[in-house]
């Protein structure tokens, strides 16, 4: 049967739905690159110097810890409407893991020097971008601390 997965749901209803009014989530997307890739490719490489991330439109996304034996570990699967490679590019640091695509995937990529001439041009627009990280921050940070609580009980 045809599951949520399968219905393409703009990256512009994504946006509002998590708390981007329209209006804002037009004016984004022109700091957007849309990308796609192949099952197996990377979108983000352990180790690389952060320098954008990305929204997942569709398809699949799986963050790994890639170990110097040259195995993998799979950390978290995720679908359309995540974004990853935000905690790297706001820290300024380093890959800490890999996000490799597992189906065919369309993602949308913000550089930072997308982000800089947001900052520049479009004030309201740069805010409401950092309070939106910040909310996804604060959810994952929830999700993780609650699955450490089941995890201790």
């Amino acid at each position: 049967g045809v599951t949520l997965m399968d219905v393409p749901v703009t990256l512009r209803a994504q946006l509002a739905e998590s708390g981007f009014d329209w209006a804002s989530a037009r004016r984004l997307e022109a700091y957007l690159e849309q990308v796609s890739f192949q099952e197996g490719e990377h979108l983000i490489q352990q180790g690389e110097v952060a320098r954008d991330l990305y929204f997942v439109e569709r398809g699949v996304v799986s963050v790994y810890l890639e170990l110097d034996d040259g195995s993998r570990v799979r950390l978290r699967t995720m679908g359309m409407g995540t974004v990853v490679g935000e905690m790297a590019l706001y820290l300024g640091q380093t890959r800490t893991a890999s996000v490799i695509a597992g189906s065919s995937t369309v993602a949308y990529r913000l550089t930072r020097e997308a982000m800089a001439e947001m900052a520049a041009r479009d004030p309201y627009l740069i805010a409401a971008f950092h309070e939106y990280i910040a909310r996804l921050q604060s959810e994952r940070l929830a999700a993780n601390t609650r699955s450490l609580e089941a995890l201790l009980r």
